[in-house]
């Protein structure tokens, strides 16, 4: 099962720039990982990972992160057996995709400052020197230019320049040092290192105050050199910290600046263990909630999926977010938080069947009831959970129209009856459609694929007549690509996908060789609506 959906979900993920997220017990956790290898091949290849070690292009992180996340300290217990806490979410990465940074890493919970106390400045500033694997070492290499002396004034101790780099065969009491200067180099514990960066970075970090040098050793003469990251750098601009000044020897002086941007961000660590991630009183209690009556087993936390869409697009406010194991609809909940949060646009969609769960069937079927009848098909999980529980997170009530009392517990505190500014739209896809029979059936996906705004359009003639074109403000549909001039001059400006109804490759390619420029126009089939195959034609 897990195989085909995954399978299936390679086509729809832009491997340029995504993030797969799959939630699992401890019971299929490992072989989840080795399908997902399977599957992926990438995910196989150590490859540019998130945040600053992905910025300076290092090649020490995974495509495939395995996150841990505690569901309730109390645990499952098991007879003879350790209690079980937790469960699992895997993180693939694909393309261009990082983990979104954020205040919080979830180890535990957060600390808030209480009034009067100062928030405790981080370290910002680390060596200069490359340390770790065999790569910081100068002998892995035949020649190196990241092996020179930073020169520093005798009697001072102030920076004075960058000599040149080292040749190999050299070593550093073979370089004859300018007068009156001692030379500093990327010498740790008696091992011969390399500096993280070239001899003219060096020489910039040092005018533009990012590196800079520390205590004097009374013994040599010597400081060692530290820098601000590229990431700390980024949080200056980002409002996380604010130039205070400068030092005498033209270093930068930070501090924490005011406001929640100050705080510490950071992609979140990879176990979480926070009492809003708890699937009981964030899953079951808030569904108890939204569709007082009606029982979903084991929904997720709405914070804890909060969290992982956070990490996936929480710095893509226009991201589309697929969930095609919908559930109670925890998805689209969490991504409408997420959009009141920085007032983002991310749209999510939400595919389930109706299932009717064997326990309801057996129920309905003593009844007297068949899975054709209205009952049968009321207690299926789109029409007792999914959908209801959507409109009642959306407009804030009830099934029954009673306002749903409480406020969410987490990050943005609200009453849970503001309901959200979101759009909804449900939409039924039949299985079997026939040419020519029901355009209404197929309507939906072309809607969708034109980014599911402004009305559907679910009607291909008029008065009985089949119109050689239909639009809105958003897509059109033309049918009859003979068409196309007159198509050209009733056609909204304000249209930006174009589906073409044409068998023919060469009659696709000149009709969308005549249309504007930046258009996205895609191809379908004359028989598209038998065979539900959408092709995609090139951009232009």
């Amino acid at each position: 099962m897990m195989k085909r959906r995954l399978h299936l979900s390679r086509d729809l993920l832009n491997l340029d720039d995504a993030v797969l997220i799959v939630a699992i017990d401890e019971r299929e956790v490992g072989r989840l990982g080795l399908l997902l290898e399977q599957v992926f091949p990438e995910v196989r290849i150590a490859g540019p990972g998130a945040g600053e070690d992905r910025r300076q292009g290092k090649q020490d992180a995974t495509n495939m992160q395995l996150v841990t996340v505690v569901m309730n300290r109390a645990g499952s217990p098991r007879p003879g057996r350790l209690t079980r806490v937790e469960e699992y979410l895997y993180f693939v990465f694909f393309g261009r995709a990082c983990a979104a940074a954020w205040t919080e890493n979830h180890l535990a919970e957060k600390q808030e400052v209480e009034a009067g106390q100062q928030r405790k400045m981080p370290t910002v500033w680390f060596s200069a020197i490359r340390v770790g694997g065999r790569k910081a070492l100068r002998s892995y290499y035949d020649e190196t230019e990241l092996f020179y002396p930073v020169l520093l004034d005798e009697d001072s101790g102030a920076f004075r320049s960058v000599g040149p780099p080292l040749p190999m065969a050299l070593k550093p009491k073979d370089y004859e040092v300018p007068s009156g200067t001692v030379a500093v180099w990327p010498v740790s514990k008696g091992r011969e290192q390399t500096w993280r960066f070239s001899r003219d970075l060096m020489e910039q970090y040092f005018e533009r105050g990012t590196a800079r040098l520390g205590r004097r050793d009374p013994a040599t003469g010597l400081r060692p050199v530290t820098y601000l990251r590229p990431g700390t750098l980024k949080e200056i601009g980002d409002g996380v910290f604010e130039v205070l000044g400068r030092t005498e020897e033209g270093a930068l002086i930070l501090g924490l600046a005011d406001g929640e941007a100050a705080e510490q961000r950071r992609p979140p660590a990879t176990v979480w263990n926070r009492t809003s991630h708890y699937a009981r009183d964030h899953g079951s209690k808030l569904n108890a909630k939204l569709i007082p009556g009606r029982e979903f087993p084991y929904p997720k936390s709405l914070y804890a999926v909060e969290d992982a869409l956070r990490v996936a697009v929480g710095e893509k406010p226009n991201a589309l977010v697929l969930d095609y194991f919908a559930g109670s609809g925890t998805t689209s909940h969490a991504t409408a938080r997420l959009n009141r949060q920085d007032g983002g646009c991310r749209r999510s969609i939400l595919i389930t069947n109706n299932e009717v769960s064997a326990q309801e069937a057996e129920a309905l079927a003593q009844r007297g009831l068949t899975p054709v009848e209205a009952e049968w098909e009321q207690s299926g999980i789109f029409e007792n959970i999914t959908r209801p529980r959507i409109e009642a997170a959306i407009s804030g009530s009830t099934p029954e129209g009673d306002s749903i009392e409480g406020e969410y517990a987490y990050t943005d505190k609200f009453p849970i009856a503001d309901g959200f500014e979101e759009n909804v739209e449900f939409v039924e896809l039949a299985e079997e459609v026939e040419l020519d029979m029901a355009f209404v059936n197929i309507a939906p996906l072309l809607w969708m694929r034109a980014g599911s705004r402004g009305p559907i359009i679910e009607e291909r003639t008029a008065d009985g007549v089949p119109l050689p074109f239909v639009a809105t403000d958003v897509y059109a549909i033309l049918f009859d690509p003979d068409e196309w001039r007159t198509f050209l001059d009733v056609v909204p400006d304000t249209v930006t996908t174009v589906f073409v109804v044409t068998d023919s490759a060469s009659v696709f390619a000149g009709v969308a060789g005549e249309l504007p420029d930046g258009l996205d126009v895609v191809r379908l089939y004359e028989n598209y609506l038998s065979t539900f195959a959408i092709n995609q034609g090139g951009r232009r």
